[in-house]
C-alpha cells in the first residue's frame, strides 16, 4: 500500500488521536496535516509498512508535533513575562535594568544574551556549553527574580 491508501484508512483514528492531544478541533487539523506532510517525504518508507506500523508512524509523529508546540508557547510566554516586566516609562526601565544587575552572574548574562542580543536558547547552549532546556530554565528563574526584585524596588520607591 501507498501513504494516500494508508492515510485514507486511518484518517478517522489520525483525527481522533489528535483532538485527544490538543483538546482543539483546529490544533488537530494541524496536528493531522503536519503529520502527512512529514510523512511525503518519506513516501518510499510507508510502502514496506504495514497498517499498524503507518499508524504508530503517524501517531509518534502528532505526540512529538504536539509537545514540541507546547515547548514553544512555553518560551514565548516566558518572553511576554519579560516584556511585560519592560514596559513603562523610562524610571521603571531604568529601575529594570538596575535590577538585571542583581541578578546572579549566570541569570545575568543569559538574560542579556537572550533578550538584548536575541539569541535563542539553542545558540546559547552551543556558545556556553550548556543544554538548550538548562539555558531556559535559568531564563525562566532570572524572570522570576527579576520580578520579585523589580516589585520590591517600583513598591519601595513609591513609598
Amino acid at each position: 500500500m501507498n501513504l494516500y491508501s494508508y492515510y485514507l484508512e486511518l484518517q478517522d483514528d489520525l483525527k481522533a488521536f489528535a483532538i485527544s492531544l490538543s483538546n482543539d478541533y483546529h490544533m488537530a487539523k494541524d496536528l493531522v496535516q503536519d503529520a502527512y506532510i512529514k510523512a511525503m517525504d518519506y513516501d518510499e518508507k510507508f510502502e514496506t509498512m504495514d497498517i499498524h506500523q503507518c499508524k504508530a508512524w503517524f501517531f509518534k509523529t502528532m505526540k512529538n508535533r504536539c509537545i514540541d508546540n507546547y515547548r514553544k508557547n512555553q518560551r514565548l510566554d516566558i518572553r511576554s513575562q519579560f516584556e511585560e516586566i519592560c514596559e513603562g516609562d523610562f524610571q521603571n526601565k531604568h529601575v529594570l535594568w538596575l535590577t538585571v544587575e542583581e541578578l546572579p552572574a549566570l541569570e545575568k548574562e543569559l538574560v542579556i544574551m537572550h533578550y538584548i542580543l536575541g539569541l535563542s536558547s539553542r545558540e546559547i547552549a552551543e556558545d556556553t556549553g550548556m543544554n538548550a532546556s538548562t539555558v531556559r530554565n535559568h531564563l525562566a528563574k532570572a524572570i522570576g527574580h527579576l520580578r520579585e526584585y523589580y516589585k520590591e524596588d517600583v513598591n519601595e520607591e513609591y513609598h
